[in-house]
């Protein structure tokens, strides 16, 4: 394993590690990523707890490309190509770092989705893998694409698996706080109030001072999802805005 760049591996991690909420750290692992696996264009995918799609960072991607992929391509075969199927394969224990990778230049089946999607792009090869919570929920997802006909190379591959470990945990510690944050909550409100587990979480945040905005990306969920807990919260602890919310809260 000598011939892996250690060096260059180390200041990723040193990087990407002074990145301390899991959106900005998802982000600058894919872009830093270039550095240890090149491509030619990228997509994030940033995923709720039910494993679908809220928000996407992108690359080199048009916006247009991924609003087709979202409304058409991901839903045809079966969703055979969807987010939601690469989390399945990523959740696999077993799968080894050359099966993250999509050989598109030996798609001889030639159907809709190449035709229409991947050939247009002149993407050649795909590369996928995953973060998750601490629950091991997959909570983003990075697909990498060369348009070159060049291959992963194992070397590549083998760095890329060897800090994919280091930054998965990094990832899974931005959630320790928010799950010991749900034991904060007093065993009164939760008797009180009929809140769920979701709901017991934002509360608490907003107990401690964060934004609903904040709240959001502390929780990888979307700024709507946020408003429709809030608003659940609010009616369960019959008040009507903010400041009153916080007020009840802070007298648990």
């Amino acid at each position: 394993m000598g011939h892996l760049p250690w060096s260059r591996m180390q200041d990723f991690m040193l990087d990407c590690g002074s990145f301390h909420e899991p959106g900005a750290f998802s982000k600058r692992v894919l872009h830093q990523l270039e550095k240890l696996i090149p491509y030619d264009q990228a997509r994030l995918y940033f995923l709720n707890d039910n494993g679908a799609v809220y928000d996407e960072y992108l690359i080199g991607v048009k916006k247009q490309v991924t609003k087709q992929y979202h409304e058409h391509y991901s839903k045809i075969e079966e969703g055979r190509y969807s987010v939601t199927k690469r989390v399945k394969s990523f959740r696999n224990r077993n799968l080894k770092i050359e099966d993250c990778v999509e050989d598109w230049s030996e798609n001889f089946e030639k159907d809709q989705f190449w035709v229409e999607h991947v050939r247009p792009q002149g993407i050649r090869y795909s590369f996928g893998s995953s973060l998750c919570d601490v629950h091991n929920t997959i909570k983003s997802v990075f697909v990498l694409d060369r348009l070159c006909d060049i291959r992963f190379s194992n070397d590549e591959l083998e760095t890329v698996s060897h800090v994919w470990k280091h930054l998965n945990n990094l990832h899974q510690n931005f959630y320790v706080e928010i799950e010991a944050g749900k034991e904060n909550v007093s065993n009164k409100l939760m008797e009180e109030y009929p809140l769920t587990a979701r709901e017991a979480e934002i509360a608490e945040l907003m107990r401690r001072g964060v934004t609903p905005a904040h709240i959001s990306e502390k929780l990888y969920i979307s700024p709507t999802t946020v408003k429709k807990h809030l608003a659940n919260i609010h009616t369960k602890l019959g008040v009507s805005t903010r400041q009153e919310l916080v007020v009840k809260l802070l007298n648990y």
